[in-house]
């Protein structure tokens, strides 16, 4: 879910057609109270898996302790990086993931670390001039402003 905020209606009507921003999400909807958070995606870094084991099947396992894996990191699948694994995974729960436990691979048990990484809150855009950020607002709303050039 996307929060796009300080829109005129004249923007918005234009921005939501077909090859507006609809081609770029799955549906565009105003906001209302009851609308709430559902899933969420999080990256998540994972150490301690042995590299006999390497692999989505392993991975898909050590994600279902906490929720589902979505996929992995391009280096993660490609074992270019091995000192830890990433993955993007689908969450129910709104908490940070950290999770560390002694799991039983192949016979052998393995001192298994998950960590959610943590975004900074002003990222620079693909589009280099413009960026992403957390703003709170006078009612102490927090809002996510998204740009929208460089996508």
């Amino acid at each position: 879910m996307v929060l796009i905020s300080g829109c005129t209606k004249e923007w918005f009507s234009e921005n939501t057609k077909q090859e507006g921003l609809l081609s770029i999400f799955h549906s565009i909807q105003k906001w209302e109270a009851s609308i709430t958070f559902g899933n969420r995606l999080t990256w998540v870094r994972c150490t301690g898996v042995p590299l006999d084991v390497w692999g989505e099947e392993c991975f898909a396992a050590i994600a279902g302790q906490f929720g589902t894996l979505v996929k992995l990191d391009p280096l993660t699948m490609d074992m270019v990086n091995l000192s830890y694994a990433k993955m993007l995974a689908k969450l129910s729960s709104p908490l940070h993931v950290t999770f560390s436990e002694n799991i039983k691979i192949n016979g052998t048990a393995h001192l298994v670390r998950v960590v959610e990484e943590v975004l900074s809150l002003a990222t620079t855009c693909k589009c280099g001039s413009s960026e992403n950020r957390v703003e709170q607002t006078d009612d102490n709303e927090v809002i996510l402003v998204v740009c929208l050039e460089g996508t």
